[in-house]
């Protein structure tokens, strides 16, 4: 029986498109096929490095390629994915890594100086990868051990109920809590939904929020699951949403409706070209009628999603 997992959804939406474009970032434009591939390499240069099944690896990225080719990379091996958030302070994401067992910290040369301030302090963490940016002696070049490994799947023997990531509360009324999720609890999230807001394959999505939350990353598990095109964006701009929903043609996207609110108080957002979207909807909290009423107006869409909950 096969074992449904993300590195599985990975696998069956290449051979089934494996050319349909499967990331846009600012840094280029990656296939299935080659997202696959990539993720490869990287599971090979981390297992080469003493990654196993079962361990905990930190991550800290923007949005794009690298970061969702690291996390396959990690799935792939059956260790578990710790997504950090970019905008914590130095306390706490110390907190956080210690708490979380993990033994690995992979994160992209923008947060090097963070991660420097840390380190000292994280008895827990042997190994870090750092991607992009200048060599450093005391980290691994993530990037460049990558280019120098197979293409081939590692092949391991991974299991739905294996736990395939850990996301940290808020904290809001205490210290942030670990909640570990299996790649069963994650694909059925997914499915739950892509049904929800019917959801198809041939969408263009576009990917906002940051990568480290919970909406986003079972947005993205969502659109694994139906073989989309997610559009990354590293950081939010109102007007940059818009320009991207021209031309990137972009079908599904939500907010919360403060971030709507900008979106539409953008000067002359009336004259941008929507015509491709099809599903918009809201969350984090209630829609404004106003609001609701202005985003109809604005995307001329029969599916408003969450909006009219």
């Amino acid at each position: 029986m096969i074992e449904m997992t993300i590195p599985y959804l990975l696998t069956k939406a290449v051979s089934k498109s494996p050319g349909r474009e499967a990331i846009v970032s600012e840094a280029g434009r990656w296939t299935y096929e080659q997202w696959e591939r990539n993720a490869n390499r990287r599971a090979w240069a981390l297992a080469k490095s003493g990654i196993k099944k079962g361990d905990h690896i930190a991550t800290m990225f923007l949005n794009g390629n690298e970061v969702l080719e690291t996390f396959l990379a990690i799935m792939k091996l059956g260790a578990v994915v710790v997504p950090l958030n970019i905008r914590l302070s130095p306390h706490e994401l110390r907190y956080i890594i210690d708490h979380s067992d993990a033994s690995a910290l992979i994160f992209s040369h923008e947060f090097e100086s963070i991660i420097r301030e840390i380190m000292a302090d994280l008895p827990k963490v042997k190994l870090y990868f750092k991607s992009g940016g200048k060599r450093s002696s005391d980290m691994i070049d993530f990037e460049t051990l990558s280019l120098m490994e197979p293409e081939r799947d590692p092949c391991m023997q991974i299991e739905e109920d294996d736990i395939a990531c850990i996301l940290y509360t808020a904290g809001t009324t205490g210290l942030p809590k670990g909640v570990l999720l299996s790649h069963k609890n994650c694909i059925w999230a997914s499915v739950n939904v892509s049904v929800n807001i019917d959801l198809r394959s041939d969408y263009r999505v576009l990917l906002v929020f940051p990568l480290y939350h919970a909406a986003a990353f079972i947005i993205q598990m969502a659109n694994l699951l139906m073989g989309c095109t997610t559009v990354t964006m590293r950081s939010f701009d109102a007007q940059r949403v818009m320009e991207l929903v021209e031309e990137e043609k972009i079908n599904r996207m939500t907010f919360p409706p403060t971030v709507w609110n900008f979106i539409l108080q953008i000067p002359k957002v009336e004259t941008y070209d929507t015509s491709s979207v099809k599903s918009i909807s809201a969350g984090a909290e209630a829609m404004p009628l106003e609001t609701k009423k202005n985003c109809s107006s604005c995307f001329q869409v029969r599916d408003l999603g969450s909006l009219m909950e």
